[in-house]
């Protein structure tokens, strides 16, 4: 069965943690990855491992000269470290650590967040 991330078919809290990967590099805007990470936050209570683009990578550079040039627009998006900790901030979760799968020369970033157990408090 399918579902969307917008609307998971699950109760809050059901889980102990999840795993995003290779989603939210196809997601434009803060706001759309915030309403994502917002959902995630509500049906897992436990960490989370989350990938994304970094905005600061040779990859990313290119991809922007390339769109400048006129060339094809892939449709992926990347955001800062400190965009995508904001990010899950507003959604509720606390970013621990990032990891980057080759810093500066490929996008792909590992984040690990915690639930942010202050918001609301």
């Amino acid at each position: 069965a399918a579902a969307s991330i917008h609307r998971l078919p699950f109760a809050a809290g059901t889980f102990q943690g999840a795993l995003c990967f290779r989603l939210l590099h196809h997601i434009p805007t803060s706001d759309e990855r915030r309403a994502i990470l917002t959902e995630l936050r509500r049906v897992v209570d436990g960490p989370l491992i989350a990938s994304f683009f970094d905005a600061h990578s040779v990859q990313h550079w290119r991809r922007l000269i390339r769109r400048r040039l006129g060339k094809t627009v892939s449709g992926r998006c990347a955001a800062s470290r400190a965009d995508f900790a904001a990010d899950l901030d507003a959604a509720g979760w606390r970013a621990d650590r990032f990891v980057a799968l080759g810093r500066f020369v490929r996008e792909q970033t590992l984040v690990l967040a915690r639930p942010n157990r202050t918001v609301g408090a």
